[in-house]
């Protein structure tokens, strides 16, 4: 395969776009008591239209509360409402509608309420812990000219969350290259069998999360880049927290 560079700008114009659109979905719930998941999907998608942005598969992930805790929940039209003291997930993934743009891939996290409470913040201090250390991993194998193994990178994110008491707990690969057709690329990416070194100038997610099966869940996801001369470029913010809104 030959990798993208003269690509990546479409990547990171279509990061810059879904991180408007979470913004705007966030400040729908303020004040708001009875949206559902699915009217906010509904509106997300709304808002890809707006933005010259399309999808793979016509969806994204919105839940509230309990429904974090699954992995791949997709709302119906039979799903929750917002209210009061809701942890709030939104996993989005689109890429710019002209031909050849590369997929930008999103997760943020938000909690309805006056204080997050103290078990919320502690999985994602765990989450934010192992998302961090893959950061510094990354860096450092770069700085000696190092592209490290998928597997490696995968293993410092569930040695933190094991080390944290959740072991067991984070469900999924660590991340993933991005494509063109869809969000997931071609290239093996960032999991426990993947004997593969991060190639240069293609994107990918870094995405741990904790999930506790029918109470809640927690997942940051933020995507990147290594450079030709050896640089990670972080394409999208990288939150320390939870949002708090009204």
């Amino acid at each position: 395969m030959i990798l993208y560079r003269e690509k990546l700008q479409s990547h990171i114009e279509a990061v810059g776009k879904l991180e408007k659109i979470i913004d705007r979905a966030f400040k729908l719930l303020e004040g708001e008591s009875r949206i559902t998941e699915y009217e906010l999907k509904e509106f997300i998608l709304g808002q890809y239209k707006r933005e010259g942005l399309v999808t793979d598969c016509g969806n994204c992930i919105v839940a509230f509360r309990q429904n974090t805790s699954y992995v791949h929940y997709l709302p119906s039209q039979y799903c929750l409402k917002i209210k009061p003291e809701s942890l709030i997930l939104i996993d989005v993934w689109a890429r710019l509608k002209k031909r050849g743009s590369v997929y930008a891939d999103l997760t943020r996290m938000a909690y309805k309420g006056e204080k997050l409470p103290g078990e919320i913040q502690v999985v994602f201090e765990a989450v934010r812990k192992a998302r961090d250390a893959v950061i510094k991993k990354i860096k450092h194998d770069l700085s000696q000219k190092k592209l490290p193994l998928g597997k490696e990178v995968d293993r410092v994110a569930r040695n933190i969350i094991s080390e944290q008491g959740f072991e067991g707990k984070f469900k999924h690969a660590l991340g993933h290259s991005l494509g063109y057709a869809g969000p997931h690329g071609t290239l093996k990416g960032l999991s426990p069998k993947s004997r593969n070194r991060l190639k240069v100038d293609l994107p990918y997610t870094i995405e741990p999360g904790i999930y506790l099966d029918g109470n809640f869940g927690a997942r940051s996801e933020i995507d990147f880049y290594i450079s030709s001369d050896f640089e990670l470029i972080l394409t999208s913010k990288v939150p320390g927290k939870i949002k708090i809104i009204s």
